[in-house]
């Protein structure tokens, strides 16, 4: 998404990507923290180079946000981070896609809420990197309607509870680079829109 933002603006926008989990997984590249240490990790950051002479003072307009991690735990640190970057004087552009308005710019199974490692993301993953796809496998999952989020809501704490024991809900076998590429540019501008917003604040 990051860099759908940067081929839109590219006269405009200085952009890194850093991937950041709130559950412990990570790559070498990306960090891992709890839930309850990931708001502290950024804002604390983003408190040091502020008080080293301030990153606006470093000619940045604002902080964006590119997030296609919607697990609630995830969204809900980001909410908050976004609050405390506000609160130190720095504007935040963070589009959050499970926001009504914005969650109706995207797939009608994103909507749906059987939406992981479905058709909506494994889509994302076939437009930016298909070697990472199985696609003999992809295509012989059959769909699996159960609504993931509708389940959590419920109480469930399982991907087996919340009716996907194969950890996957929504449809993979209909996925699509095309869809995904589509996706990808429709969130772009989201968050383009965003950054354009808190710039002419």
């Amino acid at each position: 998404m990051s860099d759908g933002v940067a081929e839109q603006q590219a006269d405009r926008i200085i952009h890194g990507t850093k991937c950041i989990h709130s559950d412990g997984r990570a790559s070498p590249t990306d960090i891992a923290a709890p839930p309850e240490q990931l708001s502290v990790c950024c804002v604390q950051g983003l408190k040091e180079n502020h008080d080293a002479g301030g990153i606006k003072a470093q000619g940045f307009a604002c902080l964006a946000i590119a997030n296609s991690h919607f697990d609630p735990t995830n969204v809900a640190v980001l909410r908050e981070t976004s609050d405390e970057i506000r609160a130190l004087g720095l504007p935040v552009a963070f589009p959050d896609f499970t926001r009504r308005a914005l969650a109706q710019t995207l797939t009608e199974e994103f909507m749906s809420g059987a939406c992981h490692a479905g058709q909506f993301e494994t889509s994302l993953v076939m437009a930016d990197r298909p070697d990472l796809v199985n696609d003999a496998a992809r295509s012989a999952l059959e769909a699996n309607p159960a609504s993931l989020t509708s389940a959590f809501a419920r109480g469930a704490k399982t991907f087996a509870e919340a009716g996907g024991p194969d950890a996957y809900f929504g449809a993979p076998g209909r996925a699509t680079a095309a869809e995904g590429a589509q996706t990808f540019q429709i969130m772009a501008a989201a968050l383009v829109s965003a950054i354009c917003e808190v710039i002419e604040m």
